[in-house]
């Protein structure tokens, strides 16, 4: 298997923001974690051993680099880093066998249904980074186990989700999704 016995959770996370998707899977870990010492289970470590974070908007990866500061800092942990980097730059070798896991939060104003929005869905230039990470992940030979993403209502049903549940069918992967509301 391409996804041998390590200590930790690798994870890459797209289109990063201000590391959202980081903080709330490291608070998973921490709460599976806490479960398991309390049942006194066998001693399996959920922690983060690494993540790279891939943003486009300097002020966002400022305030991650910030958020994030324990382990970010330059020339501290290689492991954890934040890098300003369109997606559409990405090449197959950044990210065969790099993680466990892959997180995205794709730009959602393609598919916002707030009043006054343009609703261009896949036409939106702005879901080019979107389609290049579908190319990325069935052209790499070691995929992550599990991948996470998150969007806007107006995602479900679009053309891009099609494409997004036809690459995961071809990559192998099954699914299950969740429409959430924040309140």
């Amino acid at each position: 298997s391409s996804h041998q016995k390590r200590d930790g959770l690798r994870m890459i996370e797209f289109f990063s923001g201000i590391g959202g998707m980081r903080y709330g899977v490291e608070r998973a870990l921490e709460i599976i974690q806490q479960q398991r010492q309390q049942q006194q289970s066998p001693s399996a470590q959920f922690f983060l051993s690494s993540c790279i974070a891939y943003e486009i908007s300097l002020q966002a990866n400022a305030t991650y680099a910030h958020n994030f500061s324990h382990d970010t800092e330059k020339g501290k942990n290689k492991a954890f880093y934040v890098k300003t980097k369109l997606v559409e730059q990405l090449k197959p070798k950044d990210l065969d066998n790099q993680a466990d896991l892959w997180t995205m939060s794709p730009p959602c104003q393609p598919f916002t249904t707030t009043r006054n929005a343009k609703q261009n869905g896949s036409q939106d230039k702005r879901t080019n980074g979107f389609k290049a990470l579908m190319n990325l992940l069935r052209s790499i030979q070691h995929k992550p186990m599990w991948i996470l993403l998150e969007n806007v209502k107006g995602f479900v049903g679009s053309s891009s989700l099609q494409e997004w549940y036809e690459c995961l069918h071809e990559c192998g992967y099954t699914w299950r999704e969740y429409l959430l509301n924040p309140i």
